[in-house]
């Protein structure tokens, strides 16, 4: 008795596929939360940052692989379902820190880039490390999910962004006659 052999939808193999990346997108905001006890981690950071494009254009490639017709539409569509499943995953674990093991991470976060902003100001004596310091001091911190959401929002963006370029060198020419 012969399967049948069943395609899976853009959807299902950008779950598959983004849950993979999602993993990957957990571990590297595991070693960013470590990064300041542990500077040595900035070097495994970079590296984790590279291979973002590396991991996502692999799970492009491999979803080109099975596709009978390569649009530019398709494999734009699958990459932005890739980067917003990936970030759902990771944003879920991110809230999980932010909300219930280090409610103060955020805080923390912004007071360091405050003092930042104003050991710049010193150094530098320009007015806009104070008028962005002014700002964020304002503005206020962020609650756990403002900044998860805003998070997947900007994984999504520039991971639509980064599949569109991807979608663009991936389709296969059209037959002309």
């Amino acid at each position: 008795m012969a399967e049948e052999f069943r395609l899976k939808s853009i959807t299902q193999y950008a779950m598959e596929y983004g849950t993979y990346l999602g993993l990957f997108f957990i571990v590297k905001f595991i070693v960013n939360v470590f990064l300041l006890r542990f500077p040595a981690l900035s070097i495994v950071m970079v590296l984790m940052l590279i291979a973002v494009p590396v991991i996502s254009y692999y799970f492009v490639r491999r979803f080109c692989d099975v596709l009978p017709v390569r649009s530019i539409a398709r494999i734009w569509l699958f990459g932005i379902y890739l980067f917003f499943f990936a970030a759902l995953l990771s944003g879920a674990a991110e809230y999980v820190y932010y909300r219930y093991i280090n409610p103060d991470f955020l805080y923390q976060q912004q007071h360091l880039l405050e003092g930042m902003l104003s050991a710049m100001n010193e150094q530098k004596g320009g007015e806009i490390f104070d008028n962005m310091r002014t700002t964020l001091q304002e503005s206020g911190v962020q609650s756990p999910i403002e900044a998860v959401f805003s998070g997947i929002w900007g994984t999504v963006f520039f991971g639509s962004l980064y599949s569109l370029l991807l979608a663009l060198f991936m389709r296969k020419p059209q037959n002309k006659i």
